[in-house]
């Protein structure tokens, strides 16, 4: 059975878990350029069902069987990019999924939401790889000012590709001395060993103002899936209009808590959940020269084949 569709955390899925290197593909569309790579020899490349087809059909890498008002979540092994300043939109469209009464879970894909993508990630992981939480942890970047450079950035317009972000968020997986980074901003490896990841995207503080010092909220993940909510109100212009058209899943709440952002992004040390550090800090927690065995290896999807 084919799935022309796949949700939000699709993506963080595949994107979190990737399988092999890849070879980088276009597809040009009225001057934008959609970027994808097939993450494995079964994934199928989105093709268009005609000349005049608003959209891309997506497949599913593998077969399923979903039972009678069941539900499951469809790997394309697909690693998809959109085009800086636009999203794209996962819609259910498939006549062959209509016909047989499937509905097709919609979705969006863009750079925004940085810290639901984050969220996303931390859940797939406690769901499929549950033993490998306790070695991930969310680090929130941000400073008194709210004014972050940061390198090697997809949005960056420069050759550095410098982005000073208001905040960022970013996943770290350490199962041991060694660490990779996950940041679906960059324009690193995904994922990077830690070290080329912070002497590429933060540098050095000594080159920059005080300021602009970085900050670091360093959170365990599975923390941070308990306590983390955010209805979503920092992406709202004071008309009540998006900045950016939000995921078609429900906002991310707590039984007793609506929105708690702000309290991540804050850098003030002894406030929140977790601990703030120092460049230098998060330096020494992941990174250790005297190792020199390979970043370790992601925890790799089960694909439930029939």
């Amino acid at each position: 059975m084919h799935r022309h569709a796949f949700r939000l955390h699709d993506v963080s899925h595949v994107r979190a878990m990737t399988i092999c290197a890849c070879r980088l593909l276009c597809s040009r569309v009225r001057g934008t350029v959609l970027k994808f790579a097939k993450l494995s020899e079964k994934a199928f490349p989105p093709t268009k069902g005609s000349e005049y087809a608003a959209g891309y059909d997506l497949r599913s890498a593998y077969k399923y069987i979903v039972p009678a008002r069941g539900k499951e979540l469809v790997k394309t092994d697909l690693q998809v990019e959109v085009p800086f300043g636009t999203y794209g939109r996962i819609a259910p469209r498939s006549g062959l999924a209509l016909k047989n009464h499937i509905d097709v879970g919609a979705g969006v894909i863009d750079a925004d939401y940085r810290e639901e993508n984050v969220w996303k990630l931390c859940q797939d992981v406690a769901t499929r790889h549950p033993s490998e939480l306790q070695h991930c942890h969310v680090v929130f970047v941000s400073n008194p000012r709210r004014s972050v450079p940061l390198w090697r950035q997809r949005s960056g317009k420069d050759e550095d590709k410098l982005v000073v972000w208001d905040y960022h968020a970013i996943l770290i997986y350490a199962p041991d001395e060694r660490a990779v980074v996950y940041d679906l901003e960059s324009c690193l490896p995904f994922p990077t060993h830690f070290w080329k990841y912070a002497t590429e995207t933060f540098r050095s503080d000594e080159a920059l103002r005080p300021e602009y010092h970085r900050r670091f909220r360093l959170v365990p993940a599975s923390v941070y899936l308990q306590q983390f909510a955010s209805n979503r109100h920092h992406m709202k212009r004071k008309d009540g209009t998006w900045i950016k058209t939000p995921p078609d899943y429900p906002p991310i709440s707590t039984p007793t808590c609506k929105d708690n952002l702000d309290s991540f992004i804050n850098m003030e040390p002894g406030t929140g959940l977790g601990v703030v550090l120092s460049l230098k800090q998060l330096v020494n927690r992941f990174y250790r020269p005297n190792v020199n065995t390979p970043a370790p290896a992601p925890p790799q999807p089960q694909a439930t084949a029939t």
